[in-house]
């Protein structure tokens, strides 16, 4: 039996091939697929890009971001049996696809900061708890995205002599490639303005500013995170995405997690999907 495990991000499509629950082949394509902020059609150019690599395959097993909302997974699903008319398929959010690799049967409890954001788990009789993960419009806090977002909105006050300045600004032109401020503001005409936001949380450095806006998102999305493990009942939190390969970050978010254990969850979603011999349903 061959299974193609996806795992969709804002910034990234992993994908890996499984032959009897042995890799035959892994490939990382780097565009962003997060179904709210990507249109239909590129996703479908991106998805027969995938086929072309795997080939025809027995299952799909693809967790997306942007797929938590019915309306979206069901576009999704549609795509997929598309593209893979005769292959059995099961779709998640990228989170959803995150618990049904780590489930065990215990209480879960996993915040992830990646290019967006969102806190998950799983209480004792298996129900799915989430809070947030609505959208880089509405929340996102937390993530690469949302941080980066505020250090552009701090940039462009400064220029406007509204906020002082922050060395932060250069590293922003440096990085995008501009020479002035107001520059940043054609980010928002990019097709893949998410992703391209969301670059420059690696490249930021520690100033002021960075930390003042690190630790207000930081905040809610530890309060999310307390919110999950009351109902989870969970004894420790994860964290899964990039973000938690900052220093800074850790160490902000475990100051305000405070008396919680936490470990870095290290997986590769559609590796780990495409070789789970049994996929849970989420109650």
């Amino acid at each position: 039996m061959i299974v193609l495990g996806l795992d969709g991000g804002g910034t990234s499509l992993k994908a890996t091939l499984v032959k009897d629950g042995k890799t035959l082949k892994r490939k990382t394509f780097e565009k962003g697929v997060n179904i709210s902020a990507v249109n239909v059609l590129e996703l479908e150019r991106i998805v027969k890009e995938v086929k072309s690599w795997s080939g025809p395959v027995d299952e799909v097993r693809a967790a997306f971001s942007g797929a938590g909302d019915p309306q979206r997974k069901a576009i999704l699903r549609e795509l997929i049996e598309k593209i893979f008319p005769h292959s059995k398929n099961s779709i998640f959010s990228d989170a959803e696809g995150l618990i049904v690799c780590c489930y065990s049967g215990q209480p879960l409890t996993i915040a992830i900061a990646g290019t967006g954001s969102i806190v998950v788990g799983v209480d004792q009789n298996g129900k799915f708890i989430r809070s947030g993960g609505w959208g880089h419009l509405f929340d996102d806090e937390g993530s690469a995205f949302s941080i980066v977002k505020n250090i552009i909105i701090e940039a462009l006050l400064y220029f406007d002599g509204l906020s002082g300045f922050d060395p932060v600004f250069n590293s922003l032109l440096e990085h995008f490639g501009y020479d002035e401020l107001p520059q940043l503001a054609n980010l928002q005409r990019l097709s893949d303005f998410k992703e391209k936001i969301a670059s420059f949380a690696k490249a930021m450095p520690d100033t002021e500013l960075v930390r003042r806006i690190m630790k207000k998102e930081i905040k809610l999305l530890v309060d999310r995170v307390k919110q999950v493990l009351g109902a989870t009942n969970a004894d420790k939190v994860y964290g899964f995405g990039g973000m938690f390969n900052n220093a800074e970050y850790r160490r902000i978010f475990l100051s305000l997690l405070k008396d919680v254990e936490f470990e870095i969850l290290k997986i590769d979603v559609d590796e780990a999907l495409a070789k789970k011999k049994e996929l849970i349903e989420l109650k």
